[in-house]
């Protein structure tokens, strides 16, 4: 009976380089994490409430404040010639705004703070309706005071149906065209596209967003790790080294889109997007990079198994050994009953010196003379 190889199998292989993967991908992001609730570049995060400024009481000749990052800073530039002070709730000054600066801040004063919906919101969120009718923000030139007026809107977000839709018919495509003969091609264009995509998004976000130098870096840590480990995937994809290629894969696909892409879910349910790019183009890059990264996820971890599936069928029907006796061949090559000689043969063996002082290099197992024989 031959030896046999228990049948090995990839699975628990794969899934554990999913899993580890993913766990990287976890780890990266919560080393380089930005603040807390910070969901976009420099902490803008979609939102549906839409802050906007009114009208400068009286009117202030050099002064203007506007409205930056979705809604969440207010900018104000000073082009009048003289210092301008920001008065905070109790008339105190706050902030101090020279001769021909800029300074964008977050005022509690412009937003609704709490966690529960307005009333009316309550009632009829799918119906744009003011939540803050009038807030005031007070400035002081000299000895001059200035209020600054505004209000703050509910603009209810499209519905993401669609663009989910539109996610997983991308997703189903990547993973078809991942079982074809074209599959490694098929891999590197799609987590080029999503790389692509991400610097698209992101070039918008920076573009628009106020935040400091340091705040917008942080905010791009993840993604730019996603975008090395992408590039490294794709080298060695490129150079057919299948396994080493799909592992960084799966690394790239888990920072950009599992960690990155679906943290970017608001820009498909919100109003308020912190982008220099229309709406619709940022909703479609978000949709693409999703749909298109999970795709390339599962058609990695399919054709994962696979490759692994198929190395382990060969150690399963084992070679015979070079001296194997073939079948119906004794040890000596010949078959029984060959050459007039009888089926039990007596076998001759190799001992050791007999302690009476003889010694035998061979002798015959039905030897009298010696133990054992007959």
């Amino acid at each position: 009976m031959h030896p046999t190889h228990p049948r090995r199998r990839p699975w628990p292989t794969v899934l554990l380089l999913v899993v580890t993967a993913l766990l990287v991908a976890l780890a990266a992001v919560v080393l380089v994490a930005p603040p807390a609730g910070a969901d976009s570049l420099g902490g803008a995060e979609p939102s549906n409430y839409q802050t906007r400024v009114l009208a400068i009481r009286p009117a202030a000749q050099g002064i203007t404040v506007e409205v930056v990052d979705a809604g969440t800073r207010l900018r104000l530039h000073n082009a009048s010639g003289r210092e301008v002070v920001v008065l905070g709730d109790e008339s105190e000054p706050w902030l101090r705004v020279g001769p021909g600066q800029s300074v964008t801040w977050h005022d509690h004063r412009a937003h609704w703070e709490a966690e529960e919906l307005p009333t009316g919101v309550r009632r009829a969120p799918g119906t744009a309706q003011v939540a803050v009718p009038r807030w005031t923000i007070s400035l002081r030139t000299g000895r001059r005071l200035v209020d600054v007026v505004g209000e703050v809107r509910w603009v209810p977000g499209p519905s993401p149906l669609p663009w989910l839709a539109g996610a997983a018919l991308l997703a189903m495509a990547v993973v078809a065209a991942g079982r074809t003969r074209r599959w490694s091609d098929a891999l590197v264009a799609a987590l080029a596209l999503v790389v692509a995509l991400d610097l698209v998004q992101a070039a918008g976000a920076w573009t628009a967003a106020q935040a400091p130098l340091a705040s917008k870096l942080l905010s791009l840590a993840a993604s730019a790790a996603g975008w090395v480990v992408a590039g490294l995937a794709i080298r060695q994809l490129l150079r057919h080294r299948v396994e080493s290629g799909l592992f960084q894969l799966l690394l790239a696909a888990g920072l950009l889109t599992v960690v990155g892409g679906l943290g970017d879910l608001g820009f498909l349910l919100r109003s308020q997007l912190a982008s220099t790019l229309p709406d619709w183009m940022v909703r479609a890059a978000v949709t693409a990079r999703i749909g298109l990264g999970l795709g390339a996820l599962a058609a990695a971890g399919l054709r994962l198994h696979s490759t692994l599936a198929a190395q382990v069928e060969g150690p399963d029907q084992p070679e015979e050994p070079a001296d194997w006796p073939e079948e119906g061949v004794d040890s000596r090559g010949h078959a029984p009953g060959a050459d007039g000689a009888a089926e039990d043969e007596p076998v001759l063996a190799t001992v050791l010196p007999w302690p009476g002082g003889r010694r035998l290099d061979t002798y015959d197992l039905d030897d009298p003379d010696l133990p054992g024989g007959a």
